[in-house]
């Protein structure tokens, strides 16, 4: 166990540049922030790089801090320090006292890897394609949907959110640790699905758009989800089976993306129970 309390630190320097994705692809490093994250990330037993914490937070939390570190901190750097430092790296105005950094998990597959190995067969709890979901909060609230759905793959467009980020851990509530996410262009992966047997649903309204709970679902099932602003554009629509529709009353505009892709993953997973 260290004490570190300069702000120029090396140390401190190289994992405030974690909040930056940049940084995170150039190190393939991530950090989580917060006793419910770092707890969550301890369960599916990840093991840490670095692991700071503040001698308040130590002090108040001795049996959890030894409980996780026990787990995830076996080749970890552990680190002391003040809550300055902890806001520097962190980036967040009052954080709880404990932070941690992780080497990226690998999700780089392409979708014809993926299709080569398993997606012939289909997958249990189906697939749902993420065009533009830019906005952190909807993907971490997508992934955390996912995961408690059983959704069996999220394949995510490149300029979709960074599930490294902050925000989007922050949203998946340690989810993105274990749920299959993958990053693969919208337009060839809809394409290589559909060549090979699966239905593609687009959710939006467009001529001919069915409500959703009248589409059948199986493991060679999946749905793509647009961006926030703009929904899907027209070419992607037009390359998939069919479009679906949530039925909402007729005085509501329409339902938030990550809303939208909750209530489409709950349906699927009706048909996995």
């Amino acid at each position: 166990m260290e004490y570190i309390t300069a702000k120029n630190n090396q140390r401190v320097v190289y994992t405030s540049k974690l909040l930056q994705k940049k940084y995170r692809e150039q190190f393939c490093e991530f950090s989580v922030c917060g006793k419910k994250l770092v707890y969550e990330a301890s369960l599916r037993k990840m093991s840490a790089r670095k692991i700071f914490t503040t001698e308040e937070f130590l002090n108040k939390n001795r049996e959890y801090f030894a409980t996780v570190t026990d787990i995830i901190g076996k080749n970890a750097e552990i680190i002391v320090t003040n809550d300055e430092i902890m806001r520097k790296i962190s980036g967040e105005e009052a954080p709880e006292g404990i932070l941690c950094t992780f080497g990226c998990i690998d999700k780089s597959e392409k979708i014809d890897k993926i299709y080569n190995n398993t997606l012939c067969h289909g997958i249990k709890g189906g697939i749902i394609i993420l065009d533009s979901m830019r906005d952190p909060g909807n993907m971490g609230t997508v992934i955390r949907s996912a995961y408690a759905f059983g959704v069996g793959l999220i394949v995510a467009s490149p300029d979709c959110a960074d599930i490294y980020s902050p925000k989007v851990q922050r949203g998946a509530m340690g989810a993105s640790f274990s749920q299959n996410i993958m990053f693969a262009d919208t337009r060839s992966t809809v394409r290589q699905l559909r060549e090979n047997g699966f239905d593609v649903y687009a959710a939006a309204l467009h001529r001919n758009s069915r409500e959703l709970c009248s589409v059948p679902v199986n493991e060679k099932t999946a749905f793509v989800i647009g961006n926030e602003a703009n929904g899907l554009p027209d070419d992607v629509i037009e390359l998939c089976s069919g479009s679906v529709i949530i039925p909402i009353s007729p005085d509501s505009e329409s339902l938030n993306a990550s809303v939208a892709a909750s209530v489409i993953m709950w349906e699927m997973s009706k048909h996995f129970r």
